[in-house]
């Protein structure tokens, strides 16, 4: 079979011209587009050489006619031997025969459109990180660093998230783009794929391979893989997030520490200072330290005395601190006066409006301005931070004029622009290429609640579709992060089962790290109380107990682009059921693990893939499944999993899975008086 192929008897190439509104707001987009488009393709030429093919010729359906090539070469790439590369140029009919011109003449036609074959039972995964489907047949998807959203996907209000210009198939080949301009995938013909790119030349890559782990391998390893965690955080236990200054700081950790909980390190994001707007309290977004941590060097000395690393948290936006009581720094002044802020190209500055306040973007497309905050960041390097969050990224106008380009073509571009070879920092948004400037990535600010378009529900589907595009190490808040107040009423408070259940599953993720929230005063948090503490405590050792098995997956991840938590599919590529499940994952090869995202549900049904699998005892359970053998490719049932006890398997005579079983029943037995 071909590995790729257009639709005989059809045209492959059209162009479009597109009227666009873009609507922005706190960093969301959303594109409304008219589109008239039209072909006419006709071959006029065909040059084989080599592994080459090109064809050239005219689309005579559109006014004025345009003249394309369109190549494909067989890649001699070390890295990805197994790979075609396409490229398509479009050009006036006075241009160059080859369409090899700086500013082709192509009039008001600014869009190419590739259309290929699909089969109608063809999956499509990937397309970073993705929530609610896992499996985007049958979509059309447009591909646009975006702010998550709140409450998104809801008829509401809210957008999706999407970031990656890539998909893997399961007929076994993987397809990316290296653009960065808007682009949308339409999957929604069961025959037939449609790439919309918002550009008169596209460039993409076809990778092949055996299976869909081997695909993610063949594409990090054109793209870049993730590195690895440093071996406080893989060998350490819970990241708290905590927030109120030193006192309240070290109150919430004693709190904590009474019950033994492993702590490898306090996240501060308040470090900067706080105030309170509509309802909210937000951070100074002014990258110095805050009068409220004046104890910070004896703060961090106490930490690290412990073996407890500090954590801060950062943006590349700026806000004007001259209303502020005490300040050292003016970085949102400094930045303005050196030009190193973003502006439309009306010449007025961007300014994004985030609840209550605006912020000037530092344009990093500016050498200057990318080593200015690439200073202000190692900072906090400077006074004891081993890490930080690297929040937002997705809000780059598509009006705006940078120093070195354009919004359109920066907007997806934006978050690429990383540091390297710095400590650990983790990151929401994100591009193409992202991976190989990352220690980490996080799935967002998800809704305190339990549903499937912005809660507990969407994390597992998260991490399973970015693990496809190479994003091989992700975690959540635990407990989630946003919800809301109107007047008396609570929206989204975090309750107390919610977050058992959010500890339950991030034990199970690379990193074990907790929020506060947005609202921090609707919320219960592992310090709220003893049962809060224990659960946050049992779950952050259980997390340490599969820490042998990480080190070997992080590896795997740093040195062949393998995610950690992975879709059933990649372990089991011969069961075709698997591909359909998106609420359980592998922990490599040697743990399943099936999350309980449901409120108030003792049992959840779990896919056993074939074979004899063991289920792992944290106590005893009425109803545990013990062995479970399957004797077919397609296994469901319904096992035991009330709250504090996950459905978590493991292979029969598997050595990892016998090991965590021991250092499991060890934690219980030491904190069998706690639970009962």
């Amino acid at each position: 079979d071909p590995v790729w192929q257009t639709i005989p008897g059809e045209e492959f190439l059209l162009v479009a011209q597109t009227v666009w509104n873009v609507f922005e707001k706190h960093g969301s987009f959303d594109v409304k587009e008219t589109t008239a488009s039209c072909s006419g393709q006709a071959i006029d030429r065909v040059d084989l050489q080599g592994g080459s093919v090109r064809l050239s010729g005219v689309l005579h359906g559109c006014e004025p006619p345009l003249r394309y090539m369109f190549t494909i070469v067989q890649s001699n790439s070390s890295s990805s031997p197994s790979q075609l590369a396409i490229s398509v140029r479009l050009c006036g009919l006075s241009d160059e025969l080859d369409c090899n011109v700086a500013k082709p003449s192509t009039g008001p036609w600014t869009r190419v459109l590739l259309a290929f074959s699909s089969t109608e039972d063809e999956g499509f995964y990937g397309f970073g990180h993705q929530y609610s489907l896992v499996d985007l047949k049958g979509t059309r998807l447009p591909i646009l660093t975006n702010e998550q959203g709140v409450l998104r996907e809801t008829p509401f209000l809210g957008t999706l998230l999407n970031t990656y210009l890539q998909y893997v198939s399961s007929n076994n080949y993987s397809l990316f783009i290296d653009n960065t301009e808007f682009v949308v995938f339409d999957m929604r013909d069961s025959k037939r794929v449609v790439i919309e790119l918002n550009a008169t030349s596209l460039s993409a890559g076809i990778l092949y391979a055996r299976t869909p782990l081997q695909l993610i391998e063949e594409y990090t390893a054109v793209t870049g893989r993730m590195r690895g965690l440093p071996n406080w955080l893989l060998d350490g236990g819970a990241v708290v997030g905590m927030q109120g200054g030193s006192e309240v700081v070290l109150e919430k950790m004693r709190m904590l520490e009474k019950h033994g909980c492993p702590i490898a390190g306090i996240w501060l994001q308040d470090w900067v200072g706080k105030r309170h707007l509509r309802g909210l309290s937000r951070l100074w977004w002014n990258w110095e330290l805050d009068e409220s941590y004046s104890d910070w060097p004896s703060l961090v000395t106490d930490l690290n005395g412990r073996g407890i690393q500090l954590l801060t948290y950062v943006n590349p936006h700026l806000t004007d601190v001259s209303t502020k009581p005490s300040f050292t720094r003016n970085m949102y002044k400094e930045a303005l006066d050196a030009g190193y802020l973003m502006r439309h190209c009306s010449g007025e500055l961007v300014h994004l409006g985030s609840f209550g306040f605006d912020a000037g973007i530092v344009d990093l497309s500016n050498p200057a301005a990318f080593e200015w905050m690439k200073d202000v960041v190692r900072s906090q390097l400077r006074i004891g931070a081993r890490g930080w969050m690297a929040d937002f990224g997705e809000a780059v106008p598509f009006d705006a004029c940078l120093h070195n380009g354009t919004g359109v073509e920066w907007h997806n571009r934006y978050p690429v622009e990383g540091l390297e070879d710095e400590v650990m920092f983790f990151t929401r948004a994100a591009g193409q290429g992202s991976a190989r400037h990352t220690t980490l990535q996080w799935l967002g600010d998800q809704m305190t609640t339990w549903d499937a378009f912005d809660g507990i529900a969407t994390v597992v589907p998260g991490a399973l579709s970015g693990g496809f595009s190479g994003i091989a190490m992700t975690h959540s808040d635990i407990g989630g992060y946003t919800n809301m107040q109107l007047g008396p009423w609570k929206i989204a408070a975090r309750e107390k089962e919610l977050l058992m259940r959010w500890c339950e599953l991030s034990a199970f993720e690379p990193v074990y790290r907790s929020h506060e929230g947005c609202i921090p005063s609707l919320n219960v948090h592992p310090w709220t109380d003893d049962d809060t503490a224990i659960t946050f405590t049992v779950f952050a050792k259980v997390h340490l107990a599969w820490a042998p098995y990480k080190r070997q997956l992080v590896e795997e991840a740093v040195a062949q682009g393998r995610p950690v938590m992975r879709h059933m599919w990649l372990m089991f590529p011969q069961h075709k059921a698997a591909r359909d499940v998106t609420t359980q994952f592998m922990l490599g090869s040697e743990l399943l693990v099936a999350p309980v995202v449901t409120r108030g549900a003792g049992k959840v049904k779990v896919y056993f893939p074939r074979g004899c699998w063991v289920q792992v005892e944290f106590r005893p359970v009425a109803g545990e499944a013990g062995l479970l053998c399957a004797a077919d490719d397609d296994v469901v049932r319904e096992v035991a999993a009330p709250l504090g006890h996950p459905a978590v398997f493991f292979p029969q005579g598997s050595a990892v899975g016998a090991a965590f079983q021991a250092r499991v029943s060890a934690i219980f037995t030491d904190h069998a008086a706690d639970l009962t």
